[in-house]
């Protein structure tokens, strides 16, 4: 479920690529919901002169900057993007009586981007603790064990590692798919260090072509249908462009998969108890998640944060039941392995670009959209 979604990628400049990229699709993303709201009465006219404008893109570059560094800093991702979102806010607090906008509307304007965080940090942390219940189950371990214990060659290995991570990166975030899948590549290519990096990239394009057709896949695809720019169904029918931008490269690196086969490898691995009836729990909210939205009417977290309930009970019920030996299931557990970090990341970036795009940057020259009922007179960000 990416994301913004991450891969391993071994080379340090095409990830800074990736999250320049990652960057534009988000503003632009968030352009595109600003500009289409209809709930919103405030009309902002641009002005890209201002200089405090262009202190806030600053701010943000900066912020993102060490983001790209991260690397070699140490520092986690999330921490310049939230102070860089709160500098970015200041500024435009400490601007905005000169445009007769209230305190009251400006926390309209910061409720709108909270509503829209919201939704999107309840729906990731209830999957990310079903990802995390079923790595503590083994259940990506039994399904890397079933792929070394296959005996496949090199080439069937690439596309059986690249098809699988197609179809699990829709439902999974990219991160979990490239590592689960990476670490087939790596279990069995060590007398081949050219397989490893060509199954790698092979592996990380299929993991975000799969994640194109599905509202699960992405982080931009599922802020577009919780925003309701798109509806569910209509997203499968990205399914062949999505087939088509993941085999045409694999075509490609497959003429270069050496030949041969790895050595063959046994791995045991077993699920724990509870992991098969976690799994059917996973399925079952994720399609509470649709369904919700679809028949009801309800936003998609709520069927997510419904499921997650169910583990809870899951879990409940396996500590209630548990057997001699057996490590204790505890879904407290999983939830402090979910990733906060790209959380609270998520958080310094939508509200970081709602800043930018209350102050027009994202969108000049001429943009019209709406930031908090009761508004009359147009703000306007020049000087």
């Amino acid at each position: 479920m990416l994301s913004l979604r991450t891969g391993i990628c071994a080379c340090p400049k095409t990830k800074y690529v990736s999250i320049v990229i990652v960057l534009f699709i988000v503003a632009s993303l968030f352009g595109a919901e600003a500009l289409a709201s209809e709930t919103r009465e405030l009309i902002i006219r641009p002005g890209h002169r201002d200089p405090r404008a262009i202190f806030c893109v600053i701010v943000f570059l900066l912020s993102y900057l060490l983001v790209m560094t991260e690397e070699k800093t140490h520092l986690r991702k999330s921490k310049p993007v939230m102070l860089g979102a709160g500098i970015i806010w200041v500024v435009i607090a400490y601007a905005a009586p000169e445009y007769g906008v209230t305190h009251e509307q400006l926390k309209q304007a910061i409720s709108h981007d909270l509503d829209q965080y919201g939704s999107l940090f309840l729906f990731l942390f209830a999957a990310m603790t079903y990802i995390a219940a079923f790595e503590r189950g083994n259940v990506f371990a039994v399904l890397r064990a079933w792929l070394v214990s296959k005996r496949l060659s090199y080439r069937a290995l690439f596309w059986a590692t690249g098809i699988i991570a197609f179809f699990l990166s829709a439902i999974a975030d990219n991160l979990t798919t490239a590592l689960v899948m990476g670490a087939v590549i790596l279990a069995l290519g060590t007398e081949s260090p050219r397989f490893v990096a060509i199954g790698m990239v092979n592996v990380v394009s299929a993991a975000n072509a799969g994640g194109a057709f599905s509202p699960f896949g992405d982080i931009t695809t599922l802020m577009v249908w919780q925003s309701g720019q798109v509806e569910f169904f209509e997203f499968f029918t990205l399914f062949l462009p999505s087939v088509a931008t993941f085999l045409l490269p694999a075509i490609i690196m497959s003429f270069f998969v050496p030949a041969g086969a790895p050595p063959s490898l046994t791995e045991q691995v077993k699920m724990v108890r509870g992991a098969r009836r976690a799994i059917a729990l996973g399925i079952l909210t994720i399609t509470m998640a649709v369904s919700f939205e679809q028949f009801l009417g309800l936003p998609p977290f709520m069927g997510m944060m419904s499921g997650l309930s169910l583990l809870m009970f899951l879990a409940y019920y396996m500590r209630m039941t548990r057997r001699e030996g057996e490590p204790e299931y505890n879904v407290f557990n999983s939830i402090k392995a979910v990733e906060w970090d790209t959380l609270l990341f998520f958080f310094g970036v939508m509200f970081s670009v709602g800043g930018l795009a209350l102050s027009v940057i994202l969108s000049w020259p001429r943009s019209r959209f709406t930031v908090g009922s009761g508004l009359q007179a147009p703000i306007s960000c020049s000087a």
